[in-house]
């Protein structure tokens, strides 16, 4: 698999994201951008440090999201991105 994929979670496992859950929702220029679960904050994170990530299993795949979960965590993104503008 080539990860990230959208609708996909991906969980922390150490430093300073430690337990939170990334659900992956797009692709910028040199970040992919993710929702944070529990917390609902959008996080950025740059494509070459998600890899290192995995690579180094600070960041381990989960799973697939259910299509209406993920309807709901994306429009949370949305939502956050829209208040921080």
């Amino acid at each position: 698999m080539n990860h990230p994929i959208k609708k996909h979670a991906y969980a922390v496992t150490t430093g300073s994201f430690v337990g939170e859950i990334m659900v992956f929702v797009d692709k910028s220029n040199e970040h992919y951008n993710f929702i944070s679960i529990p917390k609902n904050i959008n996080r950025e994170i740059p494509i070459g440090k998600f890899h290192y990530g995995l690579d180094e299993s600070i960041i381990d795949y989960v799973e697939e999201l259910p299509d209406d979960v993920f309807s709901i965590l994306e429009k949370q993104f949305e939502y956050n991105q829209k208040m921080t503008k």
